[in-house]
């Protein structure tokens, strides 16, 4: 059996939800473009008001995506993080009591590529085993995170970003 055949064999589709969730001027952008991710353990929400988006009982992440608007985003945080889900923010000026890790300088320009940094190694299959547990042990209750990705065609020239 071959490496592919393994993995094939062994490995399943993502068990458990995530969520984006955008709010305040911009987010549409930065949603439409998580969405071409195609992640389909992903739902993507725009909310202009804190009922628009509830806790369900399989969501295990959420990251919440705001240049402005603070006191929303604060408020759909607070409703995840209360209700035991890890809680990442993209926010300007969050309360940090309301997430368990806030991305810390960064530019909303940014913000896609940092998602798709969170998401790529726990909702990609590989050989190497970087799952949803591993996040979660990283992030719950750290306070902040920066992201750092490195690329490269050889191990001699990587280009780190």
């Amino acid at each position: 059996m071959t490496d592919s055949e393994i993995l094939e064999k062994y490995q399943h589709p993502f068990p458990v939800s995530f969520k984006v969730i955008g709010t305040g001027k911009g987010a549409t952008d930065i949603i439409d473009k998580v969405k071409s991710f195609g992640y389909e353990c992903v739902g993507c929400i725009l909310a202009e008001t804190p009922s628009d988006c509830i806790p369900m009982d399989d969501d295990k992440m959420v990251i919440i995506v705001a240049r402005d608007n603070e006191e929303v985003a604060n408020a759909i945080a607070k409703t995840y993080h209360d209700a035991g889900v890890l809680t990442i923010g993209l926010v300007y000026d969050p309360n940090i009591a309301c997430f368990d890790s806030v991305m810390m300088d960064s530019r909303h320009e940014d913000f896609p590529e940092i998602i798709k940094t969170l998401l790529q190694p726990v909702v990609t299959q590989g050989y190497i085993c970087f799952d949803f547990n591993d996040l979660c042990t990283i992030l719950h209750d750290s306070g902040s995170f920066k992201t750092l990705t490195a690329e490269g065609k050889t191990l001699k020239k990587p280009s780190i970003t």
